[in-house]
């Protein structure tokens, strides 16, 4: 499924192409509709028929009743009433109908917002680490979170409104035709500049919106470093409020002068065809005043086309606004569907492999230069971990340490190079994917899950977060069992002091978490990146000791700017 926008199509081969775009796009919404929610959605298209139905019938009796109003009086309560208990009936339904609608409507707008959701996180769990250091590709995220964020409703919301409006208006135009043909052209006539003002309204939104995503993003983190516990220290002893508030508002400013000059062109546009539709409206009432006192017209047929003129004009603006919310929700999702088409890697899950006799990890040749760039990171590296072996990379900070790392974890793919196992004669290079399974790791900017302890630490095999055994075995060798057992809850209590009856931990507490988490997952090689950078000498030595008692027979690789 693809959804493109180009906001500035000109001339009749853009109009064409805009006019494909939008059919595709209402094809498109309804396949994500459907996705989401095939039963609501269907429940939703039986009640606006519904609903039409009983717009017709209401018109139909409400001629039939003033057809009769003209009988005796004796006469008229009894050929009254059943027409009344028909209209009675049909108006209830059509407000049954109407309120269901809305609610079911609520519903589905949650279920599309949930679909997509899933598939935006699919997306970046799915990419190349590679590709989270790319710019382009966070503004291409933050256009897409933005429309997943704010557009279902609208999608949602334009596509039952139209299709609504369209059975309305067939509806009432199955009633208007007998009395006067030609009212229903004229009145569908009114559509025209209404779907033009809406679908340009519509491209400039977008145009301006998408100018503004960068700018979103610098506020978005702003007011992240503003609100979030982990920077408040350094916010509130630097008083850095006083620095990143006027940084704030001033994106905020951009932003609503955009709006503002947006407002502007658009309410011109609407105010103006809005007085030449009602305008026009009234031009046809004017013109049925004249077709019934010349006779040509009764007082009932006269009243029902009136009605039905109005009801009529207004499913017009309804629809008009409706394909134009869908066409503007389709500038937006195209954002969200090119994001959506972002090629992934193969997200099967690769399950850690068990321990057992197997030859060194060996890095051969390895050179790596990030991607847009052409400054080279690592030149020629070969290295050697052998089971059992403690191997350990020293270096300074920025020589391209934890580079290796995401390297050996088969997070980064080298330039030139490979890495795997000695073959008889030549290097058997291992695919990314099987990397991943031989690897566990402890990451210098390791990852504070808000969930419980025992989340913390199962996360990394999940296959075998109920081998309590395991778990704490893994705490036992991390040095963090005696710690999590204090807890209030133990392994169930939430690191995080964001939810009730929360606990934080502290850096290095938090450190030996992630080591216990690394240590969990069965891999044969285990990589530490920077462990023990906030420890003196003695309890780095300490914790080296400890390291080799703990790992047995796994291949150890400890990256590090010293060692004592």
């Amino acid at each position: 499924m693809s959804m493109t926008a180009d906001p500035t199509t000109t001339a009749t081969g853009g109009r064409t192409s805009s006019l494909r775009r939008l059919v595709v796009t209402i094809v498109a919404a309804w396949r994500i509709l459907r996705a989401s929610a095939g039963r609501e959605v269907a429940l939703l298209v039986v009640l606006q028929i519904v609903g039409a139905v009983a717009l017709a019938l209401q018109l139909l009796l409400g001629k039939h009743l003033l057809d009769q109003l003209g009988d005796e009086t004796a006469a008229l309560l009894r050929h009254v009433a059943p027409t009344l208990a028909g209209l009675t009936v049909c108006t209830v339904l059509a407000a049954a109908a109407g309120a269901v609608v809305g609610e079911r409507q609520r519903l589905l707008m949650q279920l599309v917002e949930r679909h997509l959701e899933e598939r935006i996180i699919g997306v970046v769990v799915g990419v190349e680490l590679e590709e989270l250091d790319n710019p382009r590709f966070h503004d291409r995220l933050q256009r897409a979170m933005a429309s997943y964020v704010n557009q279902p409703y609208d999608l949602v919301n334009g596509v039952v409104s139209a299709t609504g409006a369209a059975v309305g208006i067939v509806a009432i135009g199955a009633v208007l035709l007998p009395i006067s043909p030609w009212l229903l052209p004229i009145v569908l006539l009114a559509a025209v500049p209404l779907g033009w003002v809406s679908t340009r309204n519509s491209r400039d939104l977008y145009g301006r919106y998408r100018e503004l995503a960068r700018l979103d993003r610098q506020r978005a983190h702003l007011t992240e470093v503003l609100t979030t516990p982990r920077p408040a220290a350094e916010v509130r002893l630097f008083g850095a409020e006083h620095y990143l508030l006027p940084r704030y508002r001033t994106l905020y400013d951009e932003r609503v002068a955009t709006v503002r000059r947006l407002s502007r062109e658009r309410s011109a546009r609407l105010v103006t065809v809005q007085v030449v539709v009602a305008i026009f409206g009234m031009a046809l009432l004017a013109a049925l005043v004249q077709l019934t006192a010349t006779g040509r017209l009764t007082i009932a047929e006269a009243g029902l086309a009136a009605i039905a003129v109005q009801q009529l004009l207004q499913r017009v603006r309804l629809a008009s606004s409706s394909v134009g919310s869908v066409h503007e929700s389709s500038l937006f999702l195209g954002d969200l569907t090119s994001f959506l088409e972002t090629p992934t890697r193969a997200t099967s899950a690769v399950t850690a492999s068990q321990p057992r006799k197997r030859g060194p990890l060996v890095m051969e040749h390895v050179h790596f230069t990030y991607l847009g760039t052409k400054r080279v990171v690592l030149h020629d590296l070969s290295l050697c971990v052998s089971p059992g072996e403690v191997v350990a990379l020293v270096g300074p900070n920025g020589a391209g340490k934890s580079t290796v790392a995401k390297l050996v974890c088969g997070l980064y793919a080298p330039t030139s190079g490979g890495i795997g196992h000695p073959g008889e004669r030549d290097l058997q290079v291992l695919e990314r994917a099987e990397l991943r399974s031989e690897v566990t790791a402890v990451f210098q900017d390791f990852a504070r899950y808000a969930l419980s302890a025992r989340d913390n630490i199962a996360l990394a095999d999940h296959e075998r977060a109920g081998d309590e055994t395991a778990l704490r075995a893994a705490t036992e060798q991390a040095g963090i069992a005696e710690v999590i057992e204090q807890l209030p809850f133990g392994y169930d209590t939430i690191l995080s002091r964001a939810y009730e009856k929360g606990t934080d931990l502290s850096v290095g507490q938090w450190q030996r978490v992630a080591l216990a988490r690394a240590l969990f997952r069965t891999a044969p090689f285990l990589v530490l990146d920077e462990p023990t950078a906030a420890a003196d000498a003695a309890s780095e030595r300490a914790f080296l000791d400890q390291l080799r008692a703990t790992c047995g027979e796994r291949g150890v690789l400890l990256i590090t700017h010293r060692l004592s």
